[in-house]
């Protein structure tokens, strides 16, 4: 077993918390070696929802699918106005598990995917137009403690 594949199926533990009683089922379902190094990629099933990660050297790609329809966690937290909010990717600090336990925090906001069979999530997700977010100084949010003061 790879070290991306272990730390996927400790990190499948951790989400399992919550994605197991919602009769998602885990399976690893890709394992390689690219330019990068070894990854794998891990997927929780329930019915024709999806929800994938991708794991090379911490958790890197979480993908949520209905059917046909496939967003990124940022899309789907800017959706649900959660963006600000999102506690995913985080800050890990050499804790390569720690991507799972961010994700696992805004999973808690994640029902009109997980219940219901996904009809809520597929019905927004398809309607919502993503923004790009800001890039380079555009994405520096000045507050009013920050802002120089005029003499």
């Amino acid at each position: 077993m790879t070290k991306p594949e272990s730390f996927l199926l400790q990190g499948a533990e951790i989400l399992g918390k919550k994605l197991y009683a919602l009769n998602f089922a885990f399976e690893i379902v890709e394992r390689g070696k690219g330019s990068g190094g070894e990854f794998a990629v891990g997927s929780f099933r329930n019915g024709d929802r999806e929800l994938r990660l991708w794991f090379r050297f911490e958790l890197g790609g979480v993908f949520y699918r209905k059917n046909d329809l496939e967003r990124t966690h940022a899309q789907y937290m800017q959706a649900i106005g959660r963006e600000r909010d999102a506690r995913y990717p985080g800050f890990s600090h050499g804790d390569q598990l720690a991507g799972f336990r961010h994700l696992l925090e805004d999973l808690e906001h994640c029902d009109d995917f997980l219940t219901e069979g996904g009809k809520t999530f597929y019905d927004l997700m398809k309607s919502y137009q993503y923004r790009d977010p800001p890039k380079g100084f555009a994405a520096l949010t000045r507050t009013e403690s920050t802002k120089p003061r005029s003499n």
